[in-house]
């Protein structure tokens, strides 16, 4: 089935969409750059600088892809890349940001972007008002059940959306120190635990699904299976404009520290409409409708982080709006700050950015 209104159309999974590109990576402390940058070197893209805000960090992986370590985003700015890859601690994201969007520098961006959607409206303002082309690795989208999805859509056999499911649960949060990136321990450094971490991608896979603007009916954290300050568990019910139900919840209780790595942990959607019911676990989909059941075997294998990385080149090469955006990700932001504070977690800085959502 070919991916139409519900899915990226030709995702580049084949073919160097990144040939001849010189990239530079700001925040190098992020546990996903070993995955980035496998797959920005398969897609035939070059290293030219790295910083961090350790400037240790930031020379190990000067060294591991054969450039030169700089201090600051302002330094990425003098190396002339031709599009920034930008990571790093999630209290340092929106100032980085606009720093290399002052530049007129693209961006193949990390989530959330910042702490709090105070954080992250001023850079949603900046590319709404001034342009500037900032791929998020909102990477749920990337994900092939969408193609099934829009099949039934398209063939009328989905019928009305009632309610939609998510849950991800990958391994314990001490992973991120033994990664290198004991900061996410810290709520002032990582924004938040599982829930803005994880939970974003189930936000924004409801949006996408919908495509209408919801609120927050319901949220409760907790952090009872390793008692740091971030949670390790979080629940959130929204409700969309035209009334679907959707659940999402995140969290880092799965035993497993490869879960959510270089393994999977527990990862469940399921989807209720009123002439089908998707249930999309691992690699498997189960549809039943009408008609009767059909299971879709390894339906869901691949890497959506690597088709976030091939398509997000493609798509700037061709001079193409990214699949997830700044405004996207500042949506689901919003979100996370009104179930942080339904939960009863400090109520997050006023957002004086609302006009770009």
């Amino acid at each position: 089935m070919r991916m139409k209104t519900w899915a990226p159309e030709n995702v580049a999974r084949d073919g160097r969409p990144g040939e001849g590109l010189r990239v530079a990576v700001a925040g190098a402390s992020h546990w996903h750059l070993p995955r980035h940058a496998e797959f920005l070197r398969a897609a035939g893209a070059t290293f030219v600088a790295v910083s961090d805000h350790d400037p240790a960090v930031a020379e190990r992986w000067a060294g591991e892809l054969g450039c030169r370590a700089v201090p600051d985003a302002g330094a990425i700015v003098d190396a002339r890349p031709d599009l920034v890859l930008a990571l790093g601690r999630v209290c340092d994201m929106a100032e980085q940001a606009q720093v290399l969007l002052s530049a007129g520098l693209p961006l193949l961006a990390e989530k959330p972007l910042g702490c709090n959607a105070a954080e992250v409206a001023p850079l949603a303002g900046r590319v709404a008002a001034k342009g500037g082309w900032v791929s998020v690795a909102l990477v749920q989208r990337y994900d092939p059940l969408w193609t099934i999805l829009d099949e039934l859509r398209e063939s009328g056999r989905l019928g009305n959306l009632a309610h939609a499911h998510l849950h991800i649960i990958n391994g314990p949060p001490q992973r991120y120190a033994a990664w290198g990136s004991g900061w996410m321990l810290e709520p002032a450094t990582a924004g938040g635990g599982a829930l803005v971490n994880l939970g974003i991608h189930g936000i924004d896979y409801f949006h996408h699904l919908t495509g209408e603007p919801a609120t927050v009916a319901g949220a409760a954290i907790g952090s009872l299976a390793h008692g740091e300050a971030i949670e390790d568990f979080g629940a959130v019910t929204l409700v969309s404009e035209s009334g679907v139900v959707g659940t999402v919840e995140a969290g880092y209780t799965y035993p497993d520290a490869a879960a959510g790595m270089t393994r999977n942990g527990d990862n469940e959607i399921r989807i209720g409409a009123s002439g089908a019911y998707v249930t999309a676990r691992e690699a498997e989909v189960v549809l039943v409708t009408a008609d009767g059941e059909q299971h879709y075997a390894a339906a869901r294998a691949g890497d959506r982080y690597r088709d976030w990385a091939f398509d997000s080149l493609a798509r700037f090469r061709a001079g193409q709006p990214p699949l997830a955006s700044v405004a996207d990700c500042l949506a689901a932001v919003r979100q996370i700050d009104a179930a942080y504070q339904l939960a009863g977690r400090s109520p997050p800085t006023p957002d004086f950015g609302a006009e770009y959502a």
